[in-house]
């Protein structure tokens, strides 16, 4: 497989530099789509009428280096995924989580865990980063990782379904980052496909009543 680095830390900056209202939109919406009717860059998770602490955000990241890890994490993954076929073009989103009234932390968590077919599709993947987050290096380096390693599975795999199968993608990304899963809910509950059970065992009783489903009693896996 193919890796190339998009670097759209630049982007978010240029964007929330300038100020709120229709002409960021309309910038916004010519990054996303470079004028065209399609996606040009993976940027649907970007709030783009976020407030001045995105900016903040996207300029600490790239003060920590965050686009050179992208480099370094893509030249490390590329040497484990050399043999597989097609392309994977990748660059870290900002999500804002702080001050985004369109920005669910768990809903948008599960879509880009759980349905990014349609970046796949286009060779995208997103490494997401989270405006309430500390930058750190070694932070963007997993979720690098992870995020090549989700799209493998996916196009190998399909798409997960059921609560097993949302395990066993992310089990294997994790082992690829190098990093430890946390034990997995009843092995009753492993086929169930329904948000309610796939949010509160994913997530947390916390994410579930947020979302108003019941809550399991369950630690969350992720």
């Amino acid at each position: 497989m193919l890796l190339e680095h998009l670097p759209l830390l630049e982007i978010h900056r240029a964007l929330y530099a300038q100020p709120r209202g229709p002409e960021r939109f309309r910038s916004y919406l010519a990054a996303l789509t470079g004028g065209g009717d399609d996606l040009a860059l993976p940027l649907t998770a970007l709030n783009p009428m976020g407030k001045q602490h995105l900016l903040s955000a996207a300029e600490a990241w790239l003060a920590a280096g965050a686009e050179e890890t992208v480099k370094k994490a893509l030249a490390e993954a590329a040497t484990r995924v050399a043999d597989l076929p097609g392309r994977l073009r990748l660059g870290l989103v900002l999500a804002d989580d702080v001050a985004g009234g369109w920005t669910n932390r768990f809903t948008t968590d599960f879509a880009h865990r759980f349905e990014s077919a349609a970046l796949y599709q286009r060779d995208f993947a997103v490494a997401l980063l989270w405006a309430s987050e500390a930058p750190s290096a070694g932070h963007a380096r997993s979720e690098v990782l992870l995020a090549v390693a989700r799209a493998h599975w996916e196009r190998e795999h399909g798409a997960a379904k059921t609560l097993g199968a949302c395990l066993a993608q992310e089990h294997h990304a994790l082992r690829f980052a190098g990093l430890a899963p946390k034990p997995p809910p009843p092995a009753a509950l492993l086929g169930a496909a329904d948000a309610p059970t796939l949010f509160a065992c994913l997530y947390g009783d916390a994410a579930a009543e947020s979302l108003g489903y019941p809550k399991l009693g369950l630690a969350a896996a992720l």
